[in-house]
């Protein structure tokens, strides 16, 4: 009975299945994987009202701390922000203190949602269809060839 118990403990293990020997150590798949610039000092405020600028948002949340950097998505095709914006803060504690205060606060009669949270990758754009080529078949060059000759 011991013996199945053991035998089965050893197939519950995971193996690799990969070809190649691996000898680093496994790496988490996170949204920030990949990006030379990152920090834990983002904040995302949500639910912002179209008549809601980037002016609007830097002067507000200034007051919290040294802002470093924005990303204010726009929607072109309507002319207005998607909503939401990112803001990324010198150091956490003032990224702390700016939830603190505006997380459930109002603005423009809307109340604001303030979590951290960084803004997502920039995708990049599909690349164009390719081109069909025109497949000739032998019936339409000798049509096109016997209405020549015979015309």
């Amino acid at each position: 009975m011991s013996a199945r118990l053991d035998e089965r403990s050893r197939r519950s293990r995971s193996v690799s299945r990969s070809r190649s020997p691996s000898h680093s150590v496994s790496r988490s798949r996170s949204r920030s994987r990949g990006r030379s610039t990152h920090s834990n000092n983002w904040i995302s405020v949500t639910n912002l009202t179209r008549n809601v600028t980037l002016d609007h948002v830097k002067e507000i949340f200034a007051q919290y701390g040294e802002i470093v950097s924005t990303d204010f998505p726009f929607n072109s095709k309507l002319q207005s922000n998607r909503g939401v914006s990112y803001i990324e803060y010198a150091n956490r504690s003032d990224a702390e203190k700016a939830i603190a205060h505006m997380d459930n606060g109002q603005l423009d009669g809307k109340i604001l949602v303030c979590v951290f949270g960084e803004p997502p990758r920039r995708r990049s754009p599909t690349p164009p269809p390719a081109r069909r080529r025109r497949m000739y078949s032998m019936a339409n060059v000798f049509h096109v060839h016997f209405v020549v000759c015979v015309g």
